[in-house]
This record gives structure tokens, C-alpha cells and sequence, in this order.
């Protein structure tokens, strides 16, 4: 069999191959062109509130928390990541002290919804939790697309990974708009 008969396997970007320009060679889309997208993907999934693009970053609202939150996706320092992000403190505390009640695995769910939304992309990294340099109670994963992915693969992939934050906040602590009081 002839060498280029051979499909190459598919393999993730890496975060030392993003730009902030380009994407990758592979994909060839602007890194604006691409959020852009995803935020017209996002305003068309119907589960969020506001949906906006910032620089570099896709901002979409939780549309029934009961205080501002938001589920976004970033490109920063030649990475991407989705995030869940709010200023209140006390919604932040309610969702940790929900998985430390249940013992869930944040990690897990967020799995879980990304195999019930179809995503077929690579695994996402480690979740992190911590309150960001702009005050921001901030539960983020870092993404990573498909290389030799089309533009409208790489832009299905990472709506995918919003609509799996959304799926898994939503029910948390107090984001579904109530609580027990």
C-alpha cells in the first residue's frame, strides 16, 4: 500500500501551535472569525442569555441564575479554555458546596454531558477552580480542537463544550434560580 494512502490519525492542537491570529494552518480560520461563530452557534442553541464577543473571548449569560454568571470561551496565552464564571460569591459557594454534599465529580459530569451532546473531539483538560486576578469565581478546563478539523467541525466542537458547562452548571447550587430558603 502506498505511504500516502495512509490516513494520518486525527490529532488535538496543542497550546503551543495557537496563535491569537490563526487558529491553525490546518483550520485557517482567524481566531476572531472563529468566536464570532461560535457565538452565533451559541445564540442559536437557545440556552444561554446575552451572547457576546470581547476580544478574545465568546461571553455568554446563564440565563436563570439568580445572579450574574457566565459560561465563556477564551483564548488566552495560546490556549483556549471554557470556563464558568460569576462575581457573587455566594453562587460560587453554593455550587462547591453541592458537590462537596453529593461527592460528585465535577470533571465527571462535565464528561458525561459532553458524551450526551455527541462531542467526539480530545478530552478536555483539567478542570480548575480558583477567584481570578479580576475577581471572577472561575471554574475553567482548557479545550483542544481537532488540527485537521474543518472550521465548522473546530466551531461545533467548541459550542459543544459551552453547551456542556451549561448542561452541568444549570443544575448546581443555586444557578437554577432558586433555593431552599
Amino acid at each position: 500500500m502506498p505511504l500516502d494512502a495512509v490516513r494520518r490519525p486525527r490529532r488535538p492542537i496543542h497550546p503551543e501551535s495557537l496563535s491569537m491570529n490563526t487558529l491553525s494552518k490546518g483550520i485557517g480560520a482567524t481566531m476572531n472569525t472563529l468566536l464570532n461563530d461560535v457565538a452565533e452557534a451559541a445564540r442559536c442553541s437557545g440556552c444561554f442569555g446575552a451572547v457576546e464577543v470581547r476580544e478574545d473571548l465568546v461571553s455568554c449569560a446563564a440565563a436563570d441564575a439568580p445572579e450574574p454568571a457566565f459560561y465563556r470561551l477564551v483564548s488566552e496565552d495560546g490556549r483556549l479554555w471554557v470556563e464558568w464564571v460569576t462575581a457573587d460569591r455566594w453562587l460560587s459557594q453554593s455550587i462547591e458546596a453541592e458537590l462537596v454534599f453529593t461527592g460528585d465529580d465535577l470533571e465527571d459530569m462535565i464528561d458525561e454531558e459532553l458524551v450526551d451532546l455527541g462531542y467526539e473531539g480530545p478530552k478536555l483538560g483539567a478542570l480548575s477552580h480558583y477567584r481570578s486576578e479580576d475577581l471572577l469565581y472561575t471554574f475553567r478546563s482548557e479545550v483542544r480542537v481537532d488540527a485537521e478539523g474543518t472550521q465548522d467541525e473546530v466551531v461545533r466542537a467548541l459550542t459543544t463544550c459551552l453547551l456542556a458547562y451549561e448542561a452541568t452548571f444549570r443544575e448546581l447550587g443555586d444557578m437554577a434560580g432558586g433555593d431552599d430558603d
